[in-house]
């Protein structure tokens, strides 16, 4: 059975990533999880304000201490509903370290499984880009259509070593405790 410990829950305070938290905490409650929400404030591929991909209450994250601040309250029907949280409001110019740093030492049996839902998150993407091809029939290999260039492109993402195959045995070979040689993870 999957053990899920930790669920991260981006938040940019907009009505979808509210809807994204409900969700979280529906599955924290069966998996008795803990859940992280993070704000990384003024991403660097964002547009700022007044340009926004998505209405955001309250406005624009100022600081750092407003993001935490609106985190605290955002979280406080997880904490109403008995579920064990973490508000985690990082600066976009370094989020990944940050957030890498938040999350302390990975050991090889989460990287393991991360390796794992990478692997089938691309393979199953690849899989809808294939399934949409073919449902758009013989418009889509026309060159001027607008399904060739986006199916060359999903698979050619599907290429990438991250979503090779080989990866689903070794993780396999690790679960089942089989001599294993570690590797991109």
């Amino acid at each position: 059975m999957l053990e899920l410990r930790r669920i991260l829950c981006p938040v940019d305070f907009s009505d979808a990533s509210q809807h994204a938290l409900d969700h979280a905490v529906r599955i924290a409650g069966w998996y008795r999880a803990r859940i992280t929400a993070l704000h990384v404030r003024h991403p660097a591929f964002l547009v700022e304000p007044p340009v926004l991909f998505a209405d955001v209450a309250g406005g624009p994250v100022s600081t750092l201490e407003d993001a935490e601040a609106r985190l605290h309250h955002w979280l406080a029907p997880v904490r109403a509903a008995g579920i064990g949280c973490d508000a985690l409001a990082v600066d976009g110019s370094n989020a990944a370290g940050q957030i890498v740093g938040a999350a302390g030492k990975l050991d090889a049996d989460l990287r393991l499984r991360l390796r794992l839902a990478t692997t089938h998150g691309m393979n199953e993407a690849t899989d809808v880009a294939i399934a949409s091809y073919r449902a758009a029939g013989t418009l889509a290999i026309m060159n001027s259509g607008p399904f060739e260039r986006r199916f060359r492109d999903a698979l050619s993402a599907s290429q990438h070593l991250q979503a090779m195959m080989p990866h689903i045995e070794m993780v396999g070979r690790h679960i089942l405790g089989a001599d294993n040689k570690l590797q991109h993870i």
